[in-house]
């Protein structure tokens, strides 16, 4: 049940988490993300889908 795994609601492809830095000012790449993400392993991955949740940007963010 999809609605009971709040992981699944709050976790978003690396686009939406671009829009969202770059509404607060803050640029940076989408292919600097996914690599980051991916370097620190903080992301899901489901076959060529990326998920990252609010804990693992904030992960990403700090990790620069």
């Amino acid at each position: 049940m999809i609605e009971a795994c709040p992981l699944l609601n709050s976790s978003q492809p690396p686009e939406y988490w671009i829009d969202e830095l770059k509404r607060r000012g803050i640029i940076v790449s989408l292919r600097w993300l996914k690599e980051t993400a991916t370097r620190l392993g903080a992301c899901y991955r489901m076959g060529r889908q990326t998920l990252i949740s609010p804990t693992q940007l904030d992960q990403i963010l700090e990790s620069t």
